[in-house]
């Protein structure tokens, strides 16, 4: 299998010094989340590049181009490293452009930007990309200059579940409501949150119960007690957990963390990376009237967890 290339490029007056893939079949868009709408881009730009012999490749854009324009209630969805990782096997290249150095371009520039260093083969998009200074360039604008080209342009409708769209913006509202389930449902892998573990008070060590607390960047959804999964860095295993995300009423704490229980492991993991892999949220937080109540339902919360991950 030809090895993935992937190209970050950070200022465009080097762009002509990169080898940059021509020919290709070009699916660009962010990607953010990669979810069936995304896929959908890239399954007809992968059966595009069968037909004619092609390789695929996706051209995306670092920062994001909300944190930059529409910051507001915005968050990542996943990371580079992630991206990457989730489209390794769908795609030949994978080329990120730095935004802040085209965000200012008239649309048609942009597409001479992609004509000139690309060379697409033809081009699959979503249809609410939008692309330019102010966001002006739009789908159409894109098949109009390419296919007086002779090429061809795919702009692809949204994909829906039960009526709604599939996008990333639902996405994020899903975290931020909770329903981490439904993030399942719809990507077909869990939102995860990477961290790395540190020291913290050691509550749950002594009430039998220790759990790996971890300091994190990512987006965390409302405060609750959730079936999770734990993944070390380096480590092959996935192992079943009980997170809490929140504070800790019953000690009088409000400081907000992220702690986790993996079930059945007692390894030393201080300092190491790991991810968080939240499945379904088991409760709210509660305060409770002593360390003895507050263990009985932590025990109860792993009957449940294991229950949800089995």
């Amino acid at each position: 299998m030809k090895r993935l290339n992937v190209l970050i490029v950070w200022e465009i007056e080097e762009i002509s010094n990169i080898n940059i893939p021509k020919d290709s079949v070009l699916c660009i868009g962010n990607f953010d989340g990669v979810h069936p709408g995304h896929m959908s881009v890239i399954d007809t730009g992968r059966k595009i590049a069968q037909d004619y012999g092609k390789e695929v490749s996706i051209l995306s854009f670092l920062p994001h181009p909300r944190l930059i324009i529409n910051p507001k209630n915005f968050f990542i969805l996943t990371d580079l490293r992630e991206k990457i990782k989730l489209l390794s096997t769908k795609v030949d290249n994978i080329i990120i452009i730095n935004f802040l150095k085209i965000m200012n371009m008239e649309p048609t520039d942009f597409c001479n930007f992609i004509e000139n260093h690309f060379r697409p083969h033809s081009i699959c998009t979503g249809f609410d990309f939008s692309f330019g200074k102010n966001a002006k360039g739009k789908p159409s604008d894109l098949k109009s200059y390419f296919e007086k080209l002779g090429k061809k342009v795919e702009i692809i409708e949204k994909v829906s579940l039960a009526g709604e769209k599939i996008s990333s913006s639902l996405l994020r509202r899903i975290i931020t409501s909770g329903n981490i389930s439904e993030y399942l449902e719809i990507t077909g892998r869990p939102y995860q949150i990477r961290g790395i573990v540190t020291k913290g008070v050691g509550r749950g060590k002594t009430i039998g119960v220790p759990t790996a607390n971890i300091i994190t960047m990512y987006q965390l959804p409302p405060h609750g007690v959730y079936a999770s999964f734990v993944k070390i860095e380096g480590a092959k295993e996935i192992l079943p957990s009980v997170s809490n995300i929140g504070y800790q009423p019953t000690f009088n704490s409000f400081k907000e963390t992220v702690e986790t229980h993996i079930i059945d492991f007692d390894q030393n993991i201080y300092g190491q990376k790991i991810t968080l892999m939240l499945i379904k949220k088991i409760r709210d937080v509660k305060k409770f009237a002593n360390e003895h109540e507050l263990k009985k339902q932590i025990q109860e919360d792993i009957k449940e967890a294991k229950s949800i991950l089995k």
